[in-house]
């Protein structure tokens, strides 16, 4: 835990590109019909001979060339913050710049700042938690959690928790295990959403944060059963299925293989989001045994986006 500035930053919607913004009066434009646009509100000075009056709401803004504008937003506040993150072996990966690499984190990061809130017994309010990228020492860009006290320098919340820590963990782990809805598969209002988070709510999972905490507090290894990896590619396979057929035979460890048209065959090899992929090695000795390209997707893809599986699949053999 330390205290120092915080910096706050907002890389845009999609998270990495910024938000348009005019140079000229700060109008947040249109992605899709950039051009010349009029003011959003009243600029001051709202009065006056001397200076005279700024612009008003609907006049035209001066810029009438300059619509590649982007920027990040952000801003500093003096908290104490601690950091989370894991020393992964090369076995176990969650990649940052994958949906599945940020839910891991997210969802553990969730996971930990409710865990504390309950441990501290202070409201969930009180501290506020995030992720950002780190490189590991392997060079892979994963991920790594923060907490923070949401007041200005702070209120001990942080160090609180890093003296408390092992308690907070097991906590999260009991958490992570068993929501006290029955009907709760990977996340809800009863564990970890809440308005705060809604817009990390389409990756949070519960199941995801566990395990980096299993794997931290008892050096359990994550694990995908053949159950739970049926289960997660059902619905791209009934949607492939469509467009290929399905071939007589489905070798271990695909859990499907197709048979594009004039092309050879591909297979759907679901790993656990924080399992490594296999090497190029790897895969060119499960095709030269299997005789199908292995197509590698973590599981929280196959069951979350579903329809951008398939059509990754179809674009590899368009």
């Amino acid at each position: 835990a330390r205290v120092g500035d915080l910096f706050m930053r907002n890389a845009g919607p999609d998270g990495k590109s910024g938000f348009l913004i005019c140079p000229d009066c700060g109008r947040l434009l249109d992605e899709n019909d950039r051009g010349e646009h009029r003011y959003p509100a009243d600029v001051p000075p709202h009065r006056g001979y001397r200076r005279g009056r700024g612009p008003r709401a609907g006049d035209w803004c001066p810029n009438k060339t300059d619509f590649g504008n982007r920027v990040a937003l952000g801003h500093k506040f003096n908290s104490e913050a601690i950091l989370l993150a894991l020393d992964m072996p090369r076995f176990l990966d969650a990649p940052f710049t994958e949906p599945s690499g940020r839910a891991v984190w997210i969802s553990f990061g969730t996971l930990m700042g409710e865990a504390a809130a309950r441990v501290l017994q202070i409201s969930p309010d009180e501290i506020q938690v995030g992720v950002r990228p780190m490189r590991d020492r392997f060079g892979r860009v994963q991920g790594e959690a923060f907490i923070y006290d949401d007041v200005p320098g702070g209120a001990g919340y942080a160090r609180a928790i890093q003296e408390n820590l092992e308690d907070v963990a097991r906590m999260a782990l009991e958490m992570g295990k068993k929501c006290p809805n029955p009907d709760c598969a990977a996340a809800c209002c009863h564990c970890l959403m809440g308005y705060r988070n809604q817009w990390m709510h389409n990756l949070l999972d519960r199941n995801l944060g566990a395990s980096v905490l299993e794997y931290a507090l008892d050096d359990r290894l994550p694990n995908l059963s053949p159950s739970s990896a049926a289960s997660a590619a059902a619905g791209v396979i009934e949607y492939v299925r469509s467009m290929w057929r399905v071939a007589d035979e489905c070798p271990a460890p695909f859990i499907a293989v197709f048979q594009p048209p004039k092309r050879e065959r591909v297979g759907i090899l679901p790993i656990h989001p924080l399992a490594a992929k296999p090497s190029r090695g790897d895969l060119r000795r499960l095709r030269e045994s299997t005789g199908a390209r292995a197509m590698v997707y973590a599981d929280f893809d196959l069951r979350r986006r579903p329809f951008w599986v398939a059509n990754n699949l179809f674009e590899n053999w368009r």
